[in-house]
């Protein structure tokens, strides 16, 4: 499992301008050069996929490129396609659309959201090693006394792929769930899973792909995974955008 913890870099070369340039025109000699990665461009084309999605989703009369591109309180006067280069922007974005918050919002109210993040983070972390070592997951390979609900999250991008999964499941075997992951995502995917004890609505992915009756549905067997009845639930949640 890889839990983020350090500061997001900005990069250095984006300008505080507001310039919108035409993205069919040829490129010219003046244009400005940014220098990034292609994990901060996938974030970009994460909250475009997010704002698009929802718009048509909640039939709202706004042009999603143009929200990208204006200035936002909640991105500190930036623009989206900026600001969402760095992944504390990006998980903004997410939480804006996946609560239909609005067009934008106080920085301040989202950033108390994300106050809880710290928690399953740490809870996360303290979850014992894999044995093998592999991939970077963090779950432990031993049987539990008894059934308990787990959760795993993936938000992985390759040259020709983005995915972002949720995974959820009753077992006392949580190594099962990396086997699940590594068989339906293949090997780098599942590499990138957060797998964790418990169901935890306050993270972003989560909040962006679970439907709501769908959630309660998780924290109600959450609630009964010690019955025998509970023993057989999981369900999987996947977005995918081919490029």
């Amino acid at each position: 499992m890889e839990v983020i913890t350090e500061a997001p870099a900005r990069p250095a070369s984006i300008s505080n301008t507001l310039a919108i340039v035409d993205p069919l025109e040829v490129d010219r000699a003046d244009d400005e050069r940014i220098v990034t990665t292609r994990r901060a461009i996938s974030r970009v084309a994460l909250i475009a996929a997010e704002a698009g999605g929802r718009f048509q989703r909640e039939n709202i009369d706004h042009d999603p490129m143009s929200w990208l591109l204006a200035p936002r309180k909640m991105f500190d006067g930036r623009a989206a396609v900026d600001a969402c280069l760095e992944r504390e922007h990006c998980l903004r974005g997410i939480l804006v659309h996946g609560l239909s918050l609005g067009l934008d919002v106080d920085p301040e109210g989202l950033d108390a959201l994300f106050a809880d993040d710290d928690d399953w983070e740490e809870e996360a972390d303290e979850m014992p090693k894999s044995k093998s070592g592999s991939g970077g997951r963090q779950i432990s390979h031993e049987y539990v006394s008894v059934p308990r609900l787990y959760t795993a999250t993936i938000c992985y991008a390759d040259s020709t792929t983005m995915l972002n999964a949720f995974h959820a499941c009753i077992t006392t075997n949580p190594s099962e769930i990396a086997d699940h992951l590594e068989h339906r995502y293949g090997p780098l995917a599942a590499s990138e899973a957060q797998i964790r004890a418990g169901y935890f609505a306050e993270d972003p992915l989560v909040l962006a792909i679970v439907p709501d009756p769908l959630a309660e549905v998780i924290c109600k067997m959450q609630e009964q995974e010690t019955e025998p009845a509970s023993a057989s639930f999981a369900v999987d949640i996947e977005q995918r955008l081919v490029h």
